[in-house]
């Protein structure tokens, strides 16, 4: 038998596949309280991330929508699913994860998730003559931000949660993650956190991965290595004396990469330890904690 609607004829068949579609739309509707959707912390402050999680059908298929952003979840240990998402420094208030789920590849239905960020207060330091001549001096190279920000989108399969985050050295804190800093020519902010040691004491892998970017010839970031540590999360190392490690090369936690030395904008040795989650830049001290307390 068959239908005619809006000059189109719907076999038996259509209409099956059609009540099939819409079963499937109003299940999903109907019991998304039931998905147990997960938000880890529950309220993330600018600056850091979250673990978005949540109990699949098996059948299905999931993007997941997080500030303009679309991406592809994992498979976690205890059979769910979900994606460590980065929170920008100056975001706040409410904001929204959209679940999108698909069946062979055709969207069939959306969720969205509130999610509460908590401000992050901003320390604003000026930038003095010196520093801002020392940058004057030192303009970046043509190809330098372009390499490094491409390295620091970096996406791969490997699961950075098998063990927590170390830090790569002990020495003391000096300017910290999201000090935005002021001068009369630059402004910017301080997109990780400054440990003041020696040089030449060594710096240690925070945690396992593959070398992403291992470089002597930064002008601003000076010696220079990034590590990929999967999923869309990398670590950063800068102003090093000396590298030990090449591109490419698979490295353990805790293994020294290199010294820490006063190259590139440097007024003295440290190490800026930085860490990037799918592109963005998020404080790596919280990591190292989030990560010591969570599997």
């Amino acid at each position: 038998m068959k239908i005619k609607i809006g000059g189109f004829f719907l076999t038996s068949y259509h209409r099956h596949a059609a009540r099939i579609f819409a079963a499937g739309a109003t299940l999903f509707f109907s019991t998304i309280t039931l998905y147990a959707f997960s938000i880890n912390p529950a309220a993330p402050k600018g600056g850091e991330a979250f673990v978005f999680s949540f109990k699949p059908s098996g059948f299905l298929t999931y993007e997941i929508i997080y500030d303009s952003k679309t991406y592809i979840t994992y498979l976690a240990d205890n059979g769910k699913r979900e994606i460590f998402l980065p929170v920008a420094i100056e975001s706040s208030g409410e904001g929204k994860v959209v679940v999108v789920k698909k069946l062979l590849g055709i969207k069939i239905a959306e969720a969205k998730i509130p999610v509460r960020i908590t401000p992050r207060e901003i320390e604003v330091v000026r930038l003095r003559p010196p520093s801002e001549k020392m940058r004057d001096s030192k303009p970046p190279l043509p190809d330098e931000r372009e390499r490094l920000l491409a390295s620091l989108k970096t996406v791969t399969a490997a699961n950075f949660r098998d063990s927590p985050f170390i830090p790569p050295l002990e020495g003391k804190r000096g300017e910290g993650f999201a000090v935005r800093r002021e001068g009369a020519k630059y402004s910017y902010y301080h997109k990780g956190v400054d440990i003041s040691t020696p040089a030449g004491v060594p710096v240690t892998a925070s945690n396992s991965g593959a070398v992403a970017i291992s470089s002597e010839n930064f002008n601003v970031t000076g010696k220079t290595i990034v590590i990929d540590h999967g999923r869309g999360l990398l670590t950063c190392y800068y102003h090093m004396d000396s590298l030990l490690v090449s591109e490419g090369e698979k490295v353990a936690r805790g293994q020294i990469i290199g010294t820490v030395g006063s190259t590139g904008w440097s007024t003295g040795p440290h190490l800026h330890f930085g860490a990037y989650l799918q592109g963005e830049a998020i404080d790596p001290l919280w990591l190292i904690e989030f990560t010591s307390t969570t599997k």
